[in-house]
Order: structure tokens, then sequence, then C-alpha cells
């Protein structure tokens, strides 16, 4: 297949895989095909490695974004996380959706699109304060994805939930945290995307250093494995400034995205 998006890697077929230069010179290499004196590759049929691919009708992001005033020390990479999603999604000329986590209901900003310049606004627009409707976002997000479904059959679409996970509002009294409506509703939501069939990525930013998971981190796992999707914690340590996501971060990150396009359920951490 020589339209689509790349998958995985394989042994290269020719006219069915792309070539992938970087991986056959890496598996070239691991099997001792460099010359050292002369500097140069000595590259058998066995070594070439190919990509699969995949070919969609479309593709739908959409972004569920926590701005609530719990996530204020993370805005910065937030912002730096929407901006790769956005660069990369728009290269691949897919669409984008883009929802806000704040005050008592979810928000939608943008309906999918592919005027990347709209969800652009809607990101400058986002402001840090209020509450955390998980449950109401992941409801909101999941009857978008299924509209989109509707509208074109062959479509595919991935919800990304970028939250610290500490739902709100809670109710007083409850000794428990997770037995708080909020906690539980946010996981009877998340379990109707493994039923549903759509998928689910969960970025989870969080602090290190603590001496047991947060509630938010334990959420964000139980997200993720109520949803049969994937998680992705991005630690910083709590003395330094949250902000600055590293290349190898970025890659994670878009990693967890092609991961979840091949349907590979599990954690990335």
């Amino acid at each position: 297949m020589t339209t689509g998006r790349d998958t995985r890697v394989i042994g290269y077929i020719r006219n069915q895989t792309r070539l992938a230069i970087k991986n056959t010179i890496l598996h070239a290499a691991i099997n001792n095909r460099y010359d050292l004196k002369n500097r140069r590759f000595d590259i058998q049929s066995e070594n070439m490695r190919g990509w699969t691919r995949r070919e969609y009708e479309s593709l739908t992001l959409i972004l569920l974004v926590d701005v609530s005033k719990s996530t204020w020390a993370f805005i910065e990479v937030f912002k730096e996380i929407l901006s790769s999603l956005t660069d990369y999604f728009h290269k691949h000329n897919d669409r984008v959706g883009l929802i806000s986590l704040q005050g008592l209901q979810a928000k939608i900003y943008s309906h999918p699109t592919h005027n990347f310049r709209v969800v652009a606004r809607g990101l400058s627009k986002l402001k840090f304060h209020g509450e955390t409707p998980i449950a109401d976002g992941l409801y909101t997000s999941l009857n978008m994805a299924r509209m989109e479904k509707a509208k074109n059959p062959g479509a595919r679409s991935i919800v990304i939930l970028l939250s610290d996970c500490f739902p709100e509002p809670l109710t007083l009294g409850v000794r428990d945290v997770f037995e708080d409506p909020a906690y539980r509703n946010s996981i009877t939501a998340a379990a109707q995307y493994k039923k549903q069939k759509i998928m689910l990525l969960v970025i989870n930013p969080s602090f290190t250093g603590e001496e047991a998971e947060l509630p938010g981190e334990i959420l964000s796992e139980s997200i993720a494995k109520a949803g049969g999707g994937g998680l992705i914690k991005l630690h910083r340590d709590k003395d330094s400034r949250y902000a600055n996501l590293s290349t190898r971060e970025i890659e994670i990150i878009i990693k967890g995205i092609e991961d979840s396009l091949s349907r590979k359920e599990g954690y990335l951490k």
C-alpha cells in the first residue's frame, strides 16, 4: 500500500511498502553490514525495512483540554503539546475538533475541521480557571466522535484527554475520594469508549517526588484502562519549572497516537 499513514516497520516488500531508510540502516548495522575501515554500508535485501501503511477515508483528532484552575502549573506544557499535535495533524491533512473542560460543563470551541486557523483561534481563547467536569467532557467528545462516524462511516476518530485528572465538583462528606461521583462518573464515561470502539488517549502531566501517587495520577490510569486506551505520563520534578517539552517527550506523544491508530492498547509512561 503506497498511500495512507505509516503504521509500523516490517521487512521491505517492493511495491507494497515504503522504504524505511533509518530502520534499514540500523538493521544493517546491527547485523554487521558496516565496513568500519571503508566507512561504507553493505546493505543486503534481508536488511531492508519498509513501512506498512493504512489508508483512511478520514481521521479526526478531538482535543479534550483541561483548562481548570488546577492545571495552572501546566499551562506552558499544555500549549506546547497542543501546538505539536495541531502541526502533526495538519501535516497529514486530518481534521481537528476542540473541547474544553471548564466550569460545570464541557464547552465545544470547534467542531472537527480542516481549517486549523479556527482551532488555533480557539486555543488562543482558552483561559485557565473554573472546575473540571471530566465525565461531561468525555461524553461530549464521545458524542462528537459518534457524529463523525455517522456522517462518514469510514472515518476514524481519536479523543485525546489532556488533564491532571482531578475532577470537580466534589461531593462534601465523602471519605474516599474515589467513591465520589465525580471520580466514579469519569470512569463510567471512559468505559463507553471501549464499548463503542472509539479510541481514547490520556496525557497526564504530574509532579514526581511524592510518597504515593496522587488521586489524579491514579484516576488517569483508571480512565485509560476503562476506555481500553493509552496513557502517557509526563513527569517533572516538583521543584522545577514545568515547561519546555523535550523532543523525546513530543516523540512519545506522537508514538502514542500512532499506536492508538494501530489498535495497540496499553500504557506509555
